[in-house]
Order: C-alpha cells, then structure tokens, then sequence
C-alpha cells in the first residue's frame, strides 16, 4: 500500500510531459489493490495527465486485477478475443495463471510441468502468472504438497528433461526451507538452465 502511495505522490508531482510518468504508473499498476481504479483506467477514464492508453498498459491492469482476483476465466479469455496478438496471447497465459484460485494454480501447474508442446514463451508466461511476489500462497501449496523444497527444480523439470527441452537440473540447487517461494523463481531465472525456444 505504501509504494502504491509513492507512486500517486510522485505522479501528483511530475510534470505531464516528464516521461518518467510512464514508469511510475507501470509501477502504480503492478502494485495497487484498488480494483475500481484499474477497471476506470482499463476503460480509459481517469487516467493520469500525460498517460495514453495501449493495449499492453490494458493488459497490464487485467493482470493486476487477475492477481487481486477480480478478474474471471471468462473475463480473460473475452478480453482474449478482442486481441489475439502474440502479445494478447502471452498475457491471456499470464493472465489465468495469475487468478488466487486452486483451479488455477492446478492448471498452470500441470501445463508448466507436463506440457512438452508449450513454446518457451507459453511456459514463461504462465510460470509469471503462477509465481508473483504477492501471491497468496496457492501457488507455493501446489507446487510443494508431498514435496520437499530441496528437490522442487529437479522434480518441476523431469517432464521437460524427458522430451529433450531442458537439461538436468541438480537437486541440491535450492537449499532447504531458506528463500521464500516467489523467491526461488526470481533466482532460476538467472540460475537455472533454459527452455529452448521452439
């Protein structure tokens, strides 16, 4: 709540045309819990002074929104519909991923680690969608139910080492009960082997 508050202070300030107004509401956006506010901007009312709408900027607050879980499946997959770009698609992945709900977290899960036919975008995005830093813990109980932490990456990434599209990775990689569970995926980005693009 506090940084959602700096950044309206530090729009409040900044003149229209400074262009830095543009990372600062990015910022404001990934960060509010005011739902209403997203759903005004998203329909392109109230916007800060100097801030244009474009269909990523919208996207970006439907999948704020996904992630405070006021935005349905069938919300999403409308939205879908209204732009089926590669960028709509990436964003309709993240977008499911992202909803606080069970069924969700199931489904990004299994695809994440069964489906050997996902483009390495697909699986980035979902894998955005389901980990964020402010997620509710639904994504931390799929994942290690009946699971120890210290085995979590190799046992994530057994379905994609089979088909050939990931390398093995050591077990021993995460230490045991130290990092919070969003954590783990900020540091596999940078430490764990990649998915190939196909």
């Amino acid at each position: 709540a506090r940084l959602a508050e700096l950044c309206r202070e530090v729009l409040a300030a900044a003149p229209p045309a400074d262009p830095r107004r543009l990372i600062v509401f990015r910022a404001l956006i990934g960060c509010t819990a005011d739902g209403a506010g997203l759903r005004s901007w998203a329909a392109d009312r109230d916007l800060p002074a100097g801030i244009t709408l474009d269909s990523e900027l919208t996207w970006l607050m439907r999948y704020r929104l996904a992630q405070l879980g006021e935005l349905s499946e069938e919300d999403i997959r409308a939205a879908y519909q209204d732009d089926r770009s590669p960028q709509g698609e990436q964003f309709l992945a993240r977008c499911l991923a992202a909803r606080p709900d069970e069924a969700a977290k199931r489904s990004a899960w299994q695809a994440i680690t069964t489906d050997a036919d996902l483009s390495y975008f697909r699986v980035w995005a979902l894998a955005e969608g389901f980990w964020h830093a402010n997620d509710t813990g639904l994504a931390a109980t799929r994942v290690l139910q009946g699971l120890g932490i210290g085995r979590l990456a190799t046992i994530a990434a057994e379905p994609l080492v089979r088909e050939g599209r990931l390398v093995p990775v050591l077990a021993a990689f995460i230490d045991a009960q130290s990092v919070p569970i969003h954590a783990v995926v900020a540091g596999a980005r940078q430490r764990l082997p990649k998915i190939k693009a196909c």
